[in-house]
């Protein structure tokens, strides 16, 4: 009996101590592993540190346009901030002229950003140049735009030469405008004129909303003004006005004529003759019809701007062919790099009372 516990006792003995070695080789491998991950750890941490990945996403210039991408947010302070500062009622930015307009640099300017990533200076996001264009790509239009470029099916190379030119063609004509300068204004009627939109795709410069004023001796009926560059070569405008002359009983000779500034002015249009109430043996108030066509030509050789001029003056079924320049010239030259006063005048023999009725300068597409 005694044996036998003896024996139990000494099986529990070596039972146990199994028991603890097996905990202890258990524990020494948790730590091996344990270890083995944290080293795997600082290899990955490490690793990232190092990563090229890691590397660009915190240049400032893609930090720049991903917070773009991510306006707006309700931050408010002016405090280090992971986003842009925006108003409390978040409405879409409209882009601005100025905005597009801002002096630019290569490489470009970026913002600031603290060690977490965060702007120093929220408010003042759309400093860093890419900030702005990072924003409009959560436009609808961009994207619309951007896939109407595109074609059905990959574009082989004459496609793609096409695509290229067509719009290095758009770049080059805008340095070309650099130096005369193009409005908004402008820009938007050259669009509206390749639509044809208007009037068979013409745009009326000026009109008479009123009678003009009455002279009874050489003076000016009226004015307006022809804008710097308004005519490209090969654009044809046509101006057209209606003096009205008094009854036959009136013996004066009339002379209409197109001036630059005023009656003192160079001369871009006069009938070879002039019209006389009394000659014509007209009854009653009468309105006679002008009509006057300015061509751009090409420029001379040293750059002046020049225009064929052609024109009429009808009166019920008598006509007087018009003339141009002092010298009855067909080709008249002026500087059309500035904004140019466009007078109409009329030179009178006699005392005749004279107004002009009806006016308009359209220029044709």
């Amino acid at each position: 009996m005694a044996r036998t516990i003896a024996a139990l006792n000494l099986m529990a003995l070596i039972g146990a101590a199994g028991s603890v070695l097996e905990d202890s080789q258990r524990n020494r491998r948790r730590a091996i592993s344990a270890q083995e991950k944290a080293e795997d750890a600082f290899t990955m941490a490490d690793d990232w540190m190092n990563s090229a990945d890691r590397l660009r996403l915190i240049d400032p210039k893609v930090r720049d346009y991903l917070a773009g991408l991510s306006y707006p947010t309700q931050a408010s302070s002016d405090e280090p901030s992971a986003f842009a500062t925006t108003p409390s009622v978040i409405a879409r930015p409209f882009m601005t002229e100025e905005s597009a307009i801002a002096p630019t640099s290569y490489p470009p300017k970026v913002n600031l950003y603290d060690a977490y990533g965060r702007f120093v200076h929220p408010s003042e996001a759309a400093t860093g140049e890419n900030f702005l264009h990072g924003l409009v790509q959560n436009y609808a239009e961009l994207r619309a735009a951007d896939l109407g470029a595109t074609f059905e099916g990959v574009p082989n190379q004459a496609k793609l030469e096409h695509v290229f030119r067509h719009n290095r063609g758009l770049m080059d004509a805008l340095v070309d405008l650099e130096a005369a300068g193009i409005t908004l204004a402008e820009a938007k009627e050259a669009w509206l004129r390749f639509y044809g939109i208007g009037t068979r795709g013409s745009q009326v410069l000026w009109r008479l909303m009123e009678d003009t004023p009455t002279i009874t001796a050489t003076g000016v009926f009226t004015t307006f003004i022809l804008p710097a560059n308004y005519l490209a070569v090969g654009d044809t405008a046509i101006l057209y006005f209606s003096p009205r002359l008094p009854a036959g009983s009136i013996n004066s000779n009339f002379t209409p004529k197109v001036q630059l500034t005023d009656a003192a002015g160079q001369e871009i249009w006069r009938p070879y003759g002039p019209l006389n109430p009394n000659s014509l043996g007209l009854a009653n108030e009468s309105s006679v019809d002008v009509k006057v066509r300015i061509t751009r030509r090409a420029d001379d050789s040293s750059g002046g701007n020049r225009f064929a001029v052609a024109g009429s003056l009808v009166c019920g079924s008598d006509s007087v062919m018009g003339g141009m320049g002092s010298g009855g010239l067909t080709v008249v030259a002026f500087d059309h790099g500035i904004d140019q006063t466009i007078a109409l005048t009329g030179v009178l023999s006699a005392v005749m009372s004279v107004k002009i009725t009806e006016g308009k300068f359209i220029r044709e597409t």
